[in-house]
């Protein structure tokens, strides 16, 4: 007799409790073994987004890029600031960025992947590059 039973016999308790004390030891070892390996991947995972999102630009914190991925997202507007130095923008797509800075008052030329916004006798440069699949993030830094 093991001492479980001898300690159920005891305390009066059948054995019916005797197995469902035993089985909620083994499923206590369950969750806790699929809680680490839940938590694990979960770990995981964000390792890998903050890899891809860095390796997505030349943005080297991917802390930046996911801040400003969520930014886009969560607003209405289809471009959004990301630091101011260096001058970094997110955008949609490369059209909506020039009619941003178009209606900021900006004349646009566009030189393959670079621009050059002129207004009056203020000039910025900015590069483009894509991000994520489906953004384009414009900066001074290329």
């Amino acid at each position: 007799m093991g001492v479980k039973y001898k300690n159920a016999i005891n305390n009066n308790l059948d054995y019916n409790t005797i197995k469902i004390i035993s089985n909620g030891e083994i499923n206590l070892k369950k969750v806790l073994k699929n809680t680490i390996i839940s938590i694990f991947t979960l770990c995981m995972s964000i390792v890998l987004l903050l890899w891809t999102i860095s390796s997505s630009s030349k943005i080297e914190d991917p802390l930046i890029g996911l801040n400003a991925l969520v930014k886009i997202i969560k607003s209405d507007n289809s471009v959004e600031l990301i630091s101011k130095n260096p001058l970094r923008y997110i955008a949609k797509s490369e059209d909506d960025f020039k009619q941003y800075m178009e209606d900021k008052g900006y004349d646009v030329d566009q030189i393959g992947r670079g621009f050059c916004f002129t207004k009056g006798k203020e000039s910025i440069s900015l590069g483009m590059e894509g991000f994520m699949g489906n953004y384009k993030i414009f900066t001074d830094e290329y």
